[in-house]
C-alpha cells in the first residue's frame, strides 16, 4: 500500500462513520481490533464487542453533530509485505464549524490476503473525550 492508497482507505472509513455505516466499518477492520487512547485501551475481540464501542462512538458523533470528518496522511511505514503503520492527522466538523481536531493517529494495517484492514490505532484524544474537552468549545 502506498500513500494514495493509505488515503483512499482513510476516506472510506470516514465517509463509514459519517454515513453510521457499521457493516462497511466491519469490511474495514480485523479482529481482534484495539483502540488506544490516553484512558486507556479498547479491545474488540468480536463483532458484537465491536458493535459496542461504535454505538458509543456513534454517540459522541451525534453529540456534537459532526458531518463530515477529514482524515489526511502524514505517513506510511511499511513493515513486511502484509503489514504497514500509517500516521494521519483527523479533523471533524459539524457543517463549517471545525468541533474536533486536529489530532494524530497511528493505526496498523494488515493485508489478509484479500483487502487492508486496520487491527489497531493509538491516538492521544478517544471519543470518551470528545465532550469533555473544555478546548473543544
Amino acid at each position: 500500500m502506498n500513500e494514495v492508497e493509505f488515503q483512499a482507505f482513510l476516506d472510506r472509513i470516514s465517509i463509514c462513520w459519517v454515513n453510521r455505516d457499521f457493516q462497511s466499518w466491519v469490511d474495514h477492520v480485523a479482529l481482534p481490533f484495539t483502540s488506544i487512547t490516553l484512558n486507556g485501551q479498547l479491545y474488540n475481540d468480536s463483532i458484537e464487542s465491536l458493535k459496542k464501542d461504535w454505538d458509543l462512538y456513534c454517540q459522541a458523533l451525534d453529540t456534537l453533530k459532526i458531518s463530515q470528518i477529514i482524515r489526511k496522511v502524514m505517513v506510511i511505514e511499511v513493515s513486511e509485505e502484509d503489514t504497514l503503520i500509517g500516521t494521519y492527522q483527523t479533523q471533524m466538523f459539524a457543517g463549517d464549524r471545525r468541533v474536533v481536531g486536529p489530532y494524530t493517529s497511528s493505526a496498523m494495517l494488515l493485508h489478509d490476503g484479500k483487502t487492508w484492514r486496520i487491527s489497531s490505532i493509538m491516538n492521544a484524544l478517544g471519543h470518551r473525550d470528545w465532550t469533555t474537552r473544555e478546548y473543544l468549545n
